[in-house]
């Protein structure tokens, strides 16, 4: 079995409530530039930039918005650009292989300057049990949905501990349900 993660991204009128999170607790100021990593259908990086942010983003379903640049993660730092912020909303919870979402936070790790920061929203394991239902199949770590997507929660400490796998360290949650947590790169250790 396997699931259409591309099925997960949602049409929004407004920003999603990670990024107005850290908007409005002060973690992101407009000065900084910041790289959506799986964005879905765009609405962040639209409502970011209409906000005065630097932005752009990757997503390997859906196309961003026009006046966005398309590249993935590592071709945009190898091409010099530099983003103060890594933002990933509800990315790990759609990814039904636990090694591959350490690999993308490594990645990431890699890919980014000293000092930027990764925030890392993900649904809870509360909240993917209280949205489950008997049409949803145990699957991984996680359910096959009804329209054959991946969902999977995370206790924070599971977070926390693929961050610091990752190479992150000074984690942070600035949110329990979503899981919102924060974290820097500080030191190269790939």
């Amino acid at each position: 079995m396997s699931s259409k993660s591309s099925r997960t991204a949602m049409t929004r009128s407004k920003p999603s409530l990670p990024i107005r999170t850290l908007v409005k607790r002060g973690y992101l100021v407009k000065e900084a530039s910041v790289f959506d990593y799986g964005h879905g259908k765009g609405r962040d990086m639209i409502w970011l930039r209409e906000q005065g942010y630097t932005v752009d983003g990757w997503d390997p379903y859906h196309e961003p918005p026009e006046g966005f640049l398309g590249e993935g993660f590592a071709h945009v730092y190898q091409s010099g650009i530099i983003y103060d912020w890594v933002c990933l909303g509800y990315v790990l919870n759609v990814i039904d292989d636990p090694g591959y979402r350490i690999d993308i936070l490594k990645d990431i790790y890699r890919d980014m300057s000293f000092g930027a920061k990764i925030s890392v929203a993900v649904r809870t394991f509360e909240e993917v049990e209280r949205s489950s239902t008997d049409k949803w199949i145990p699957h991984s770590d996680g359910w096959l949905t009804s329209i054959d997507t991946f969902q999977t929660g995370f206790f924070p400490h599971q977070l926390e501990n693929m961050l610091v796998e990752a190479g992150f360290d000074n984690v942070q949650f600035v949110k329990s349900d979503p899981l919102i947590a924060i974290a820097r790169k500080n030191v190269d250790v790939y």
